[in-house]
């Protein structure tokens, strides 16, 4: 996939056809779990479009990735802000990015142990399978860019890895999760509804009136995954007042505070404003989605180990 869109966005008809051909290169190989060579086209069309925003054909295959890796552990705002905090103490220039070998030494919002290659072999003992720890890894395989500099070292930009794991099945907390992994504070929940259930991480009143939201920061979770669709993603400057998710509206919305770029508009209003609210109500992007209820017939989902 990285050959195909190395930037990550992709047509869903191109993810389609890429499943076929792992379908049909499966056989020995073990490209796809098993119970993937079966899934028919129909299915893996509605599965690639599930992902797809509204008006357009594109979506994001680390998105994908992401999901068809379930179950991996969940992580809370909590979780994911300490993990984010970590990751800035080993960045100490903030370029948002780190090595390999930085990357191994921070704990993510999980904790999974490296296999102990000191332990002497016993062939009696069967060999434990460590999924965390080859999660752990594939995250880093997923999200790696470039080197920045000539012959430099391949690096991870943590905040778009994070941003990925905030799903949430339902999808407003999982945008919650994703506004606090980009501004860097805990956001209280009161911002989405009124009647919304807090949890115990979630701020008081004080530290809510002095929270402040960054246009670039909602910009950002809004657009994860979109960046690069073009002329075609939601995100287009425009002035369609149908597109409950342009970035021209967005902007429009924080001008009416005098906010915008260089000045950041309060919690206090943000959680006010229709049209802020409607684009958080409008972003599916942040739903965790069951990929393997969709693909695996009921009389086989007991059978179906993890991979």
């Amino acid at each position: 996939m990285v050959e195909v869109a190395p930037s990550g966005v992709v047509s869903y008809q191109v993810l389609v056809q890429k499943l076929e051909e792992f379908q049909a290169l499966s056989y020995g190989e073990e490209l796809l779990p098993e119970y993937w060579t079966k899934v028919p086209r129909e299915t893996l069309e509605e599965v690639c479009l599930s992902l797809v925003p509204e008006g357009s054909e594109y979506l994001d295959w680390r998105h994908f990735l992401v999901l068809v890796a379930l179950p991996w552990p969940p992580a809370t705002q909590q979780s994911l802000l300490e993990t984010l905090e970590r990751f800035r103490v080993v960045d100490t220039a903030g370029t948002g990015h780190v090595t390999w070998d930085q990357y191994c030494d921070i704990q993510l919002w999980y904790q999974s142990e490296p296999p102990d290659y000191d332990a002497p072999y016993d062939p009696s003992v069967p060999v434990k399978y460590d999924r965390d720890y080859k999660l752990r890894m594939a995250i880093f395989d997923l999200f790696k860019e470039s080197p920045k500099q000539p012959k430099g070292p391949e690096v991870l930009d943590y905040v778009t890895m994070l941003l990925h794991f905030c799903v949430d099945l339902d999808p407003v907390l999982g945008f919650v999760k994703a506004l606090s992994v980009a501004t860097g504070s805990l956001i209280p929940l009161s911002i989405i509804a009124s009647d919304q259930e807090t949890q115990d991480d979630t701020p008081g009143t004080d530290t809510e009136s002095s929270l402040e939201i960054p246009l670039d920061a909602f910009v950002t979770v809004l657009q994860l995954g979109k960046a690069s669709f073009g002329y075609v993603h939601r995100f287009r400057d425009t002035t369609d007042p149908s597109d409950a998710l342009s970035r021209d509206r967005i902007i429009k919305a924080y001008a009416r505070y005098q906010a915008g770029p260089e000045k950041p508009l309060p919690v206090s209003i943000f959680k006010k404003d229709r049209t802020i609210l409607d684009c958080i109500q409008s972003c599916k992007r942040y739903k965790l989605i069951d990929f393997h209820s969709m693909v695996i017939p009921p009389a086989d989902a007991g059978t179906v180990t993890e991979g």
